[in-house]
């Protein structure tokens, strides 16, 4: 996994950021973890992309969004078993 989402547990932007990247989280792109857990943070939600070290603070309203801060391509995190069919669509 490459995108890490660390949370704090009342922030009602990270509830925001959440319910926005629902489907990633469920398809195992963006793995939550608690805020205690990203001690550079100064502030949540915040995003961490394992592959490059980019990190972004701040609430994202998609998925695509995320991935521009992360400096990403949402082809680089597209689930592989959406890969497998050639273009990508399911």
């Amino acid at each position: 996994m490459s995108i890490v989402f660390y949370e704090m547990l009342g922030c009602g932007h990270c509830v925001k950021s959440k319910a926005a990247l629902a489907s990633q989280i469920e398809e195992g792109l963006v793995i939550v973890k608690s805020a205690s857990e990203a001690p550079w943070a100064d502030g949540f939600p915040a995003f961490e992309n394992l592959e490059n070290g980019e990190k972004h603070l701040g609430a994202v309203s998609s998925y695509e969004e995320l991935c521009k801060h992360l400096k990403q391509t949402v082809e680089n995190f597209t689930h592989p078993s959406k890969n497998s069919l050639g273009s990508g669509v399911l």
